[in-house]
């Protein structure tokens, strides 16, 4: 069997469009239990914060995306207000220091420059609130395998090597971006295949290629 049907056979958790359409039920242990005013960028369909007011988690939630037909979706599940446009073209009319929680899941590698966007988002969030982003890891074997033995770096429809991805970020990378507008990291995470391939490869090098196993890192941080 080649490299290439090999990893396409064991890597193929999150290329799937569903993915993007889905609730982020991940998330949820790295937010308070219940706060006032959630800010989702790229919230899409509104699946996760449709999840948080079910939950009681979110009282008042929010989605901004660039596509009107997701959108409609969302305020059909019960986001609060939805907000057609693009942080780095324009205001959204958010009031400074009004969130308790930002999510940008899936969100800052499509941006051309991410730094600005967490500053204008920093300014948006509470002294004390909570901002979590998921950022794909561009070190995940599947990428990593093709460009290093294939010299293969293909564009994709959806996945880490997604077509409208501008931006491409490693754990410690993701992790200096959300920290460069001032935020203080509290817990970073992976989310990693489950294919029994990568989990007897965890155990057997006691973790040493669980950095090569992680298709995205999940960041949280806080306003101090």
């Amino acid at each position: 069997m080649s490299i290439r049907s090999t990893l396409e056979e064991i890597y193929a958790e999150k290329d799937s469009p569903g993915y993007y359409a889905a609730a982020r039920s991940e998330i949820l242990g790295m937010l308070p239990s219940h706060v006032e005013r959630v800010l989702e960028l790229g919230c899409g369909e509104g699946a996760t914060l449709a999840l948080l007011k079910d939950k009681g988690m979110a009282d008042w939630t929010c989605g901004v995306d660039i596509n009107q037909a997701a959108l409609t979706v969302a305020r059909s599940r019960g986001v609060d207000q939805v907000i057609q446009g693009n942080i780095e073209e324009s205001e959204l009319g958010i009031p400074a220091e009004s969130c308790d929680v930002i999510l940008c899941l899936d969100v800052l590698e499509h941006l051309v420059n991410p730094w600005k966007a967490m500053n204008v988002l920093y300014g948006l969030l509470k002294p004390g609130g909570v901002f979590v982003a998921s950022i794909p890891n561009v070190r995940f074997i599947k990428t990593l395998l093709p460009l290093v033995f294939m010299d293969r770096w293909q564009y994709e429809e959806s996945g880490i090597l997604d077509r409208t991805h501008l931006r491409f970020f490693t754990n410690t990378s993701a992790v200096e971006l959300v920290k460069s507008c001032g935020l203080k990291i509290e817990a970073v995470r992976a989310n990693r295949s489950s294919k029994w391939p990568v989990r007897i490869a965890s155990m057997v090098t006691l973790g040493a290629v669980d950095k090569f196993t992680a298709f995205q890192y999940l960041i949280s941080a806080k306003k101090i």
